[in-house]
């Protein structure tokens, strides 16, 4: 129950702190909206404030957007340390560590952000693969992973797969006629398409552990099934009917069941009792089982009630004979299960003969190309590190640079995740480990999250993690915490308290908490009691019964797509009324009387379909800006069909339907009424009439001629035409003026392939056009709020974000989808999981499997419900559409509606019908006491909803936008008083010349520094071999200009060991009277000793001064700059700066007096 009492913030805080505590490991699980993230990100700057140094943890995210999150997070935080005063630095410590800092952790705060800025390789916050990953690059060999490996993208493995399938069924596996033979008896049992997710599905089981010796895996995974089942691997369907029909149904019991049956006639003992005489009669065991299948089985093939076989009457009159015949159904159903698991066994036996040689065939396409997959690289990191021989010595070496690991989002680990994990962190509670400093672990997450079943999550895990690390650390006495985080920051308690009501007890719950006390209840950070949210209940939109039109007619009466909803059907006016919905709420705010942009609005659906699609389509005829999909399928994009069907008309002019297809696209521009005008009653091909009729007609003739164009380039790669047709003739900026800003996504996304394709497969139009289009290729689009977009999306995309108001529309499907999962997983005898196709008759260890997955499938279905609900900040809409008057148990709409109308007598929290705000049908709100918002939920019954109060006019405005901010200053344009005398006036020639020279001093400067003294003169002879522009002689010369100011004594410390080019910095760099100007650049060089920092900037195209008064204002400006943001991260050392005048080449180092007067002048000139 979400608590209406004030939480103080001091539990809050000591509850965060203590999560964060460096000193100590613990486990924390965290509500949704309690910020998982930011007591990460605490805890590793408290890591690093506590003397820990960046390279010595480990951070694991899920995504590489979270890892980038919590990256960009850290780094802002320190580096805002380094210009705060110092009471402000110091009250940022003690809120974060509940301590007043000293001196000296002062100091090693401004210094944090330039250790993590050095740290080689960065901080290691990455995704559990990028750390794989590295592992594997460094261990190549012992992992037995192809050296400089690539990693496997996931359009390039799904055209592997593809490519191996099309090799199964085509016959060109390994295994020849076994798994020919093999791949005829699955075809049996499934279709093409259902081959094909069968088959992806049993790849990524058999994948995972695989041996080398797949045939010796293979046997045994079959005698594991075979013992599962109950069977010998041996035994077959005609031997078991043969000996059924040997043993049941003797003339004695025959004789004992037909005389029951002739002494009660009737319809049902009459038809059952001829069976019986036939059964008597028939000696043959196949017929035998098929009369006894008609007995016993309905034609359901279930199991008859025995008042079917027998009346109640006859039974009871002969108990012999009732017994008789409840003793051959026992024997018949053993049959039956005996029959089944043989079939099951048979078909599995298939199909891992098939999935070993498309296996096969996967892993030799991906040896030739020197790849991975994402599954390899867990797999073999996993081996690895549990590899006796090699193993130890590897976590040797990372023990001695690994202290504290951290994981986030820890509910969606696999199980071989975390055993990774458990590897890389067992020897901070053992042997030397355990006695040495400090070394935690730290993990955050939230099983009631965990939505990634399908990619291996195991949500169970993380409570079973947690009580492994608890023993660890119990037995090596380390201080062990398990913290609970309760309250929200992000929902309103309406909201909260609705989400407590929905999974309150223990079947509404099942499957959100794995532990002995429940779900934990939710408490609100927003206790203002004007700070009122809304959470509403829509009518379910069902079939009219009085709408006579046909589902499949568009509103104009053509035939609609098969697929295609009505425009009368309930999901397309749920779709309507939604986008109304969205545009009042614009309009005139939420009930609330908060006002809301597009950009508030998140809509989510459990899957991409008809309704996504309705009600994107319906957003943008209402006028309500909308982000288009979150996810584009890129071949079936209209931008990227519209540029295959131009490539198909220039290969192939013969081609009228590409050609059509083309002239009407945003490319050339054509519509209708142009093609009516050539286009029917032709003769011959389309671009002939095209040609005809273009003689007097501009339009069309801009046509022809851009048609010709294009035809004549064929002959390009894929990359080079399609750059050419998106660039040079502005075809990019038509599909988007026509299309929107999706377009450009899939744009990208497009010309990315088509560059890949080139490197891998040959600059061929044809066969990338060919090969595009049969490819299933989607990208994953990011909706950014900042946009001001109403955003549709699945619940598993919209996974970590949040908005002030959040819509389900997609309530009314059942968990399990379209059917039990064709495959499942058994608990075999050796406690090891095994994967079988679980089609047709099931035998019990199947039906045990299948009724696990099911009970799996509906703990993530409320999961994943609980995830929706949780996105939102200020108010909830759940809705729903289905064809029928209820919908079905187990949808999200029945567990919200049923739960809620229940109420909270705790609370006194129930649901209210009120108008609705487009005037259709009541919805219900869901309303805690005393906390209605005034004035916007009416009480009325009826009619156009009452307010109670004046809304003054002001509040319905939109605020005025905010001065953004300012952009980063470039130090190259700090100064306005540029020197434009600086640059003499050549002619062309001398200034190309200037320029060669320039280009390669610059290059000579980057490189000859990192050499050894005496490689220097020959390093640079060979560069000066490949000098454009410039003539040996000059080279030479340059060359040893160059090296000698690199060894000039003076200037030792700017070119040596120590020292980096071409150093990217931004922040922000103080100015005299304490403000701070964002700084954004890049130094040249620069170089760190214990006493100094050096910076140094070359200037290549400019006649050096004499002297360094004669600098010209905007360099000493720019380096002005450059100091001041550098100075403060390197304290107690002199920051110098040179300036290296690639002309001469000459140095000049400018005097303190003369930046800092520089700097003084920056500052007066930023006066706000």
């Amino acid at each position: 129950m979400s608590s209406a009492a004030p939480r103080p913030e001091s539990e809050t805080t000591r509850l965060q702190r203590l999560a964060s505590d460096p000193a100590l490991s613990a486990w924390v699980s965290a509500n949704a909206g309690s910020g998982k993230t930011e007591v990460l990100v605490r805890r590793v700057m408290r890591l690093m404030l506590a003397k820990v140094k960046p390279d010595e943890i480990l951070c694991l995210t899920y995504t590489k957007a979270a890892a980038a999150e919590m990256t960009n997070r850290v780094f802002d935080r320190l580096g805002g340390w380094i210009t705060l005063a110092e009471p402000d630095l110091s009250e940022r410590i003690r809120d974060l560590t509940g301590a007043t800092p000293d001196r000296e952790t002062l100091q090693r705060a401004r210094r944090l952000f330039a250790d993590a800025l050095e740290t080689p390789g960065g901080l290691k916050i990455q995704t559990i693969h990028a750390f794989c990953e590295r592992l594997l690059h460094l261990f190549p060999f012992d992992a037995n992973a192809p050296a400089h490996f690539e990693v496997l993208d996931d359009a390039a493995q799904s055209d592997m797969i593809d490519d191996a399938m099309a090799a199964i069924i085509a016959g060109r596996a390994d295994g020849g006629a076994e798994t020919a033979d093999a791949f005829a008896r699955v075809a049996e049992d499934a279709a093409d398409k259902d081959f094909r997710d069968l088959l992806r599905k049993m790849l990524d089981a058999r994948a995972s552990g695989r041996e080398a010796d797949m045939r010796a895996q293979r046997q045994r995974d079959i005698a594991r099934l075979a013992a599962t089942l109950g069977v010998d691997e041996r035994d077959r369907a005609e031997d078991a009917i043969a000996g059924y029909g040997a043993e049941a149904f003797d003339s004695s019991t025959c004789a004992i069941i037909a005389a029951a049956y002739a002494r009660f006639p009737g319809k049902t003992n009459d038809a059952n009792g001829a069976l019986i005489q036939r059964i008597a009669e028939t000696r043959g065991g196949q017929m035998r089982a098929d009369l006894a299948r008609a007995l016993f089985l309905t034609s359901q093939k279930e199991m008859r009630a025995p008042a079917t076989v027998m009346t109640a009457k006859a039974r009871a009159a002969d108990p012999a004979a009732s017994n008789a015949l409840d003793a051959e159904a026992a024997r018949f159903i053993a049959l039956s299960e005996t029959l089944a698991a043989i079939e099951t066994l048979d078909r599995n036996r298939a199909l891992f003969a098939v999935t070993d040689a498309a296996l096969a065939h996967y892993q030799a396409a991906k040896a030739r190309r020197g790849a991975l997959d994402f599954a390899d690289l867990i797999e073999k990191t996993r081996a690895l590190l549990a590899n006796p021989g090699i193993g130890p010595w590897i976590l040797y070496k990372l023990d001695s640079r690994l202290s504290h690991v951290l994981v986030d989002e820890a509910q969606d680990t696999s199980d071989a995740q975390w055993d990774i994990i458990r590897r890389l962190a067992e020897e901070f509670t053992a042997g030397e480990g355990a006695r040495g400093g400090r070394r935690t672990v730290f993990a955050v997450g939230d099983e009631k999250q965990s939505i990634y079943g399908f990619q291996g999550a195991a949500p169970q895990s993380f409570a079973e993690t947690r009580e492994h690390f608890l023993r660890a650390h119990r037995d090596a006495e380390r201080r062990f915490e398990s913290v609970l985080l309760k309250v929200s920051f992000r929902s309103t308690r309406e909201v909260l308290s609705a989400v407590d009501r929905v999974f309150a007890g223990g079947a509404r719950g099942k499957g959100l908490a794995f532990g002995d006390g429940g779900v934990a209840p939710h408490e609100s950070n927003r206790l203002d009691r004007r700070d009122i949210g809304f959470v509403e209940l829509w009518p379910l939109i069902t079939k009219d019964a009085g709408d006579a039109r046909d589902d499949y007619l568009d509103p104009d009466g053509a035939i609609a797509a098969v697929d295609a909803p009505g425009a009368e059907s309930p999901v397309m006016r749920l779709a309507r009324r939604i986008a109304d919905n969205c545009r009042l709420l614009i309009e005139n705010g939420d009930p609330a009387g908060r006002p809301v942009r597009p950009g508030d609005i998140m809509i989510l659906v459990r899957r991409r379909n008809a309704l996504f699609e309705a009600i994107i389509a319906a957003l943008k005829h209402a006028g309500v800006p909308v982000a288009g999909a979150d996810r584009l399928k890129v071949a079936e994009h209209i931008a990227v069909r519209d540029c295959l069907a131009l490539a198909r008309a220039a290969l192939a002019p013969d081609d009228d339907y590409a050609l059509a297809c083309a002239l009407k696209s945003p490319l050339i521009g054509l519509d209708d009424d142009d093609l009516l005008r050539f286009a029917p009653r032709r003769e011959g091909r389309l671009i002939d009439a095209l040609r005809r009729a273009a003689t007097g007609d501009e339009k069309l003739t801009k046509a022809a001629a851009f048609l010709e164009r294009w035809t004549a380039r064929a002959a390009l790669g894929p990359f080079a035409f399609f750059g050419m047709l998106l660039e040079a003739e502005n075809g990019r900026r038509r599909l988007l003026q026509r299309l929107g800003a999706e377009a450009g996504d899939a744009l990208d996304e497009f010309m990315t392939r088509a560059l890949e394709f080139e490197r891998r497969e040959g600059a061929s139009l044809a066969a990338f056009t060919a090969s595009f289009e049969a490819s299933d290729l989607d990208i994953k689009r990011d909706l950014d709020q900042a946009a001001n977009e109403t955003r549709v999306m699945t619940v598993h995309a919209a996974k970590g974000l949040e908005a002030p108001i959040v819509i389900l529309p997609d309530t009314t499907g059942k968990p399990e989808g379209r059917g039990p999962a064709p495959v499942v997983r058994l608990a075999t005898r050796a406690n090891a999981p095994l994967a079988v196709w679980a089609a047709g008759a099931a035998p019990p260890a199947v039906k045990a499997g299948r009724d696990a997955a099911r009970s799996d499938t509906e703990d993530e279905h409320r999961r994943l419900l609980y995830v929706a609900l949780t996105r939102a900040r200020n108010g909830l809409i759940i809705a729903g559409a289905i064809g029928r008057d209820r919908a079905p148990d187990g949808s999200w709409y029945a567990h919200v509606r049923d739960a809620l109308e229940e109420g909270d007598a705790q609370s006194g929290a129930r649901l209210e019908k009120t108008p609705a705000r487009d005037g259709q049908d009541e919805v219900e709100h869901w309303l805690l006491p005393g906390r209605r918002p005034e004035g916007r939920i009416p009480t009325t019954r009826g009619g156009a909803p009452e307010r109670s109060a004046v809304i003054p006019a002001w509040a319905r405005e939109r605020a005025a936008p905010e001065r953004g901010a300012e952009p980063p200053l470039s130090p190259s344009r700090a100064s306005e008083a540029a020197d434009r005398a600086a640059r003499p006036l050549d002619g062309a020639g001398a200034a190309a010349a200037a320029r060669a020279r320039g280009r390669f001093v610059h290059r000579l400067l980057e490189l000859l520094p990192d050499l050894p003294p005496e490689k220097r003169s020959a390093a640079g002879a060979t560069l000066a071999l490949r000098a454009a522009g410039i003539d040996s002689a000059a080279a030479g010369a340059l060359v040893e200009s160059v090296r000698a100011l690199i060894e000039d004594e003076r200037f030792a410390a700017l070119f040596g060991p120590r020292s980096r080019g071409e150093v990217s910095v931004t922040g922000p760099a103080p100015l005299p009277d304490g403000r701070a100007i964002r700084v954004s650049g890049v130094i040249d060089r620069l170089a760190v000793s214990e006493t100094d920092v050096v910076i140094g900037d070359y200037k290549t195209g400019l006649r050096p001064p004499p002297t360094p008064d004669r600098i010209p204002e905007r360099i000493i400006a720019q380096l002005a700059l450059y100091r001041a943001l550098i100075a403060p991260l390197y304290p107690g050392r002199r920051a110098r700066c040179v300036v290296v005048w690639t002309a001469g080449p000459l140095a000049h180092e400018i005097p303190d007096a003369t930046l800092d007067a520089a700097i003084a002048r920056i500052a007066a000139r930023a006066q706000p």
